[in-house]
C-alpha cells in the first residue's frame, strides 16, 4: 500500500538528551516512508557532536544546525525549507523534542489525513510523561487558563471520537506540505509561544480545520513557567490578540485578568523574576518588540 512521504522536524535546544530519546522513539514507529529533519537550533557544536555520533549513520536522519538561536518558529522555518529542498515530501510533521511518540502515532495521524484531507491540520492525543493521563485533548483556549486544554487530567480509556479543536497546539502535527509552504510557515516575529496558535488561525482562515485523532498518541514533558517562557507567553498572547482574534476589547480585558493573576501567583510564591518577565512581556507587546528578546 502506498505511504504517503513525510517529513518530521524535531527541533532541538540544549536539551540533547531529551531529543535523542524523542528520535530513537520516532525511529521505533509502524510507518516507515519518512525522513527525520533534526535541527540543532544554537551555534554549538557540542549537540550536534552528540547528534553525528548518535545518529550519523542513519540514513533515515539528516542532521540541521542553525549556527544562532532562530526560536521555535524560525527555527522549524529553516528545516522545512531545507526539508522541501532535499525531496518532494507530502506531509509535515513538526514534533517537539520533549516528547516519546507511540509507535503507531504517525500512521494513525496519516490515516485520518488520507481520508479527509484538504487543508486540514491533525493533532495527536497528548498524554503526560509516563503516564495514561491526558495532558491535552486539543486546545480550547489561546489564553494559558485551567481550562486551556480539552480533556486535561482524563484517564486515556481508549477514547476513538475525532474531535474539531479551535486551536492548534504545535508540540505535534501533521499538514500537506503545500499547506505550510502556503501558509509560509510560522511567523518568526512570534519567536516561541503563540506562533502555533496564530498559524492555525490563518489555516483556519483559508478553509482548513484543525482535527484531534484520538487513536494517536504522544507523551510530553510539561515545565512550569520559567522568566523566558512568562516574557513570550505574555508578549505574545497579547500580539495574537491584536493579530487573529475577534472581539479584541473583551479578549484584552481577558487576558490582562488571567496575568495579572498570574503575577500574584508568581509573587505569592515569591517568583520575582517570573512575575516581573509577565510584565515585561505585557510592556514588549505595547512597545512593538518583536521577535528575539536578547534578555531572554
Amino acid at each position: 500500500m502506498h505511504q504517503p512521504r513525510i517529513a518530521i522536524l524535531i527541533l532541538n535546544w540544549k536539551k540533547t538528551a531529551e531529543t535523542i530519546l524523542c528520535v530513537k522513539s520516532v525511529l521505533r514507529i509502524s510507518y516507515w516512508n519518512y525522513k527525520i529533519f533534526l535541527i540543532d537550533n544554537s551555534a554549538d557544536n557540542k549537540s550536534c557532536g552528540k547528534f553525528q555520533k548518535e545518529f550519523g549513520h542513519n540514513a533515515k536522519i539528516r542532521l540541521l544546525q542553525t549556527n544562532s538561536n532562530l526560536g521555535y518558529a524560525g527555527g522549524n522555518n529553516y528545516g522545512s525549507k531545507i526539508a522541501f529542498d532535499d525531496n518532494y515530501f507530502d506531509y509535515l510533521c513538526i514534533l517537539n523534542n520533549d516528547t516519546y511518540v507511540h509507535k503507531d502515532f504517525l500512521k494513525h495521524l496519516v490515516q485520518e489525513a488520507a481520508k479527509t484531507g484538504g487543508n486540514n491540520i491533525y493533532t495527536p492525543l497528548i498524554l503526560a510523561w509516563k503516564s495514561d493521563i491526558i495532558q491535552s485533548g486539543g486546545l480550547n483556549d489561546y489564553l494559558p487558563t485551567a481550562f486551556q486544554f480539552g480533556h486535561k487530567m482524563e484517564k486515556d480509556k481508549g477514547m476513538r471520537k475525532i474531535e474539531e479543536s479551535p486551536y492548534l497546539r504545535g508540540c505535534c502535527f501533521l499538514i500537506k506540505a503545500n499547506i505550510y509552504k502556503k501558509l509560509e510557515g510560522f511567523r518568526e516575529d512570534f519567536f516561541m509561544y503563540g506562533e502555533d496558535i496564530d498559524f492555525g488561525r490563518r489555516a483556519q482562515k483559508k478553509g482548513g480545520r484543525i482535527y484531534l485523532i484520538p487513536t494517536a498518541k504522544i507523551w510530553h514533558k510539561i515545565s512550569k513557567f520559567s522568566p523566558a517562557s512568562a516574557y513570550y507567553t505574555a508578549r505574545n498572547t497579547f500580539h495574537l490578540i491584536h493579530e487573529q482574534i475577534p472581539h479584541k476589547e473583551i479578549e484584552y480585558l481577558r487576558a490582562a485578568f488571567w496575568f495579572i493573576l498570574l503575577i500574584l501567583i508568581n509573587l505569592y510564591r515569591l517568583k520575582f523574576s517570573t512575575a516581573a518577565a509577565f510584565i515585561w512581556g505585557i510592556l514588549a507587546f505595547f512597545r512593538k518588540e518583536y521577535f528575539r528578546n536578547p534578555s531572554h
